[in-house]
């Protein structure tokens, strides 16, 4: 489903965050600002924040699209920084060199 759709589902109590074991957002690099994608992020932290960390689902984020943003080379690390910062989560890359944790 969209990432829209989620947010509606979730706050309409559709879908229970503490029920949901693993969340795969595809396009990850979409999470920025107050896009839906974020907003689906919020959403989860907020609930396990208020219902204790133990029943919060894994976050699986992909992206292969990064450099649509059309950045400088020096930027990447500070968009991967802001990206890791949103998905509160630790950075994989295809480049063995560039793994951040």
């Amino acid at each position: 489903m969209t990432a829209q759709l989620f947010v509606n589902a979730v706050h309409h109590g559709f879908i229970k965050v503490g029920s949901i074991a693993l969340l795969v957002f595809d396009e990850c690099h979409t999470a920025v600002k107050d896009s839906p994608m974020k907003q689906a992020l919020t959403v989860v932290n907020e609930i396990c924040e208020r219902n204790g960390a133990n029943r919060a689902p894994r976050i699986f984020g992909l992206t292969a699209a990064l450099f649509l943003e059309k950045c400088k080379p020096r930027a990447v690390s500070n968009i991967i920084s802001q990206l890791k910062t949103n998905m509160k989560a630790c950075i994989r890359t295809a480049d063995p060199h560039k793994i951040e944790g």
